[in-house]
């Protein structure tokens, strides 16, 4: 058979091989016999080009004017030649990220997703009736009030009801043994403490305990969710550092201090990440524009609000700690708005 006429792949690789390859060897053999050292940093340059060629994973950042990481992309290339498992890599990724990169990249989610940035806007406006009760806690504890108001529009958004699967409720998203035991509030099979914006100030100690304990906010935020005995186990066996800790912490805790700090960082300056917040009518301010009725025999909560020409609505709305409006006692204090 005529060596031109040959158009199998296989055979012309043959071909190429013997007539090439193989002289090529062995001039190459010769030179690296007299000349080792060359052979040894050769090799290392082939293995770090061919891993280049293999598959490359690289974070590409987006800065804002100040210089923040705003979000991060991966781009994987030559995955046909090597496949790459693209789910490794950026979990690979994240873990090097720092704190303030990984909030930053929440951050765009959560302002360029216009349900999450709706759900944020509605929620700091929500908080900003409990503004007097935060500003008091936070300033008593020497903490931001923003972080407060990050850490329930986390929490419970705002809302006086909004009880967690794991049983947490208020704005603060107190813990019922947490709430009763440790924080001395009372919650019983008529009145639940928890639901008052009067728990913001229990609840921001509690928080400031563990912000005194590790000396930082990250590891204060991780305790109160992620619960003081399990953070104080991770901090003492790896350190106090975020990158000490972040691998450690549950996912839940770890995505969690991102998402408050996110919110703290959105709220120290909204207008630059277009987020709108109405300020509502000071909740204090309809407390202080109330009476009080103490319950007599036979009264009802409706039976009261009837009597004083206000609506149930509104009563219930100023007495946030009644658990069920339809069990209430003899001598209880009521509030009744004023009219």
């Amino acid at each position: 058979m005529n060596i031109m006429d040959l158009n199998n792949k296989k055979y012309s690789n043959l071909i190429a091989t013997l007539f090439f390859g193989i002289p090529l060897s062995i001039v190459m053999s010769t030179h690296y016999y007299s000349h080792p050292g060359k052979l040894e940093r050769h090799l290392e340059l082939w293995k770090a080009a061919y891993s280049d060629i293999k598959a490359t994973a690289t974070a590409k950042f987006f800065d804002d004017s100040k210089g923040h990481i705003l979000n991060s992309d991966i781009i994987v290339n030559s995955s046909e030649l090597h496949p790459v498992n693209k789910k490794d890599i950026k979990l690979n990724l994240e873990q090097k990220l720092s704190l303030e990169q990984e909030v930053d990249n929440n951050i765009n989610k959560l302002i360029t997703n216009q349900v999450e940035k709706r759900g944020l806007e509605k929620a700091f406006s929500r908080i900003s009736q409990y503004d007097d009760y935060i500003t008091n806690a936070a300033s008593k504890n020497n903490l931001d009030d923003n972080l407060i108001t990050a850490l329930i529009a986390r929490e419970s958004k705002g809302l006086l009801r909004n009880p967690s699967h794991k049983g947490a409720n208020g704005l603060m998203h107190l813990m019922p043994k947490t709430a009763k035991h440790e924080l001395g509030l009372t919650i019983d099979k008529y009145i639940d403490e928890r639901l008052s914006p009067d728990s913001v100030f229990p609840g921001v100690k509690y928080l400031n305990k563990f912000i005194k304990e590790h000396g930082n906010v990250f590891a204060g935020l991780a305790s109160y969710n992620g619960g003081p005995t399990r953070i104080r186990r991770i901090v003492r066996e790896n350190g106090k550092g975020w990158e000490d800790i972040k691998n450690k912490l549950p996912h839940e805790t770890k995505q969690y201090v991102v998402e408050v700090l996110s919110r703290y960082k959105i709220l120290k300056d909204p207008k630059k990440y277009n987020i709108n917040i109405d300020q509502k009518p000071l909740y204090s301010e309809k407390i202080n524009n109330s009476g009080v009725h103490i319950v007599k025999s036979g009264e009802t909560f409706n039976l009261i609000a009837k009597k004083h020409d206000v609506k149930p609505s509104s009563m219930k709305e100023i007495n946030p700690t009644i658990i069920d409006y339809s069990k209430i006692y003899v001598d209880q204090k009521i509030r009744v708005p004023r009219t």
